[in-house]
């Protein structure tokens, strides 16, 4: 019978661990939406702005994935806004 008890309970725990989990994670979302809104409140014109980044640099060859120049350009696009 212990041993029983003891399963119960052990799966009980998991459970509200799972739920816990679930909600931190929701509240993480919910943050990341709305510090996402505040960034595209910010810069309207920030997609059009990376758009524009992608569109000039990378037929130069300027552009290299992942060397930081998007993120470089992008920054002084909107320094100039």
């Amino acid at each position: 019978m212990r041993l029983q008890v003891t399963q119960s309970q052990q799966q009980a725990d998991l459970l509200q661990q799972q739920q816990q989990q679930q909600q931190q994670q929701q509240q993480q979302q919910q943050q990341q939406q709305q510090q996402q809104q505040q960034q595209q409140e910010h810069y309207p014109h920030h997609q059009h702005l990376m758009l524009a980044c992608v569109a000039v640099l990378a037929p130069s060859g300027a552009l290299v994935p992942g060397d930081g120049s998007l993120c470089a350009a992008m920054h002084l696009a909107l320094m100039a806004y």
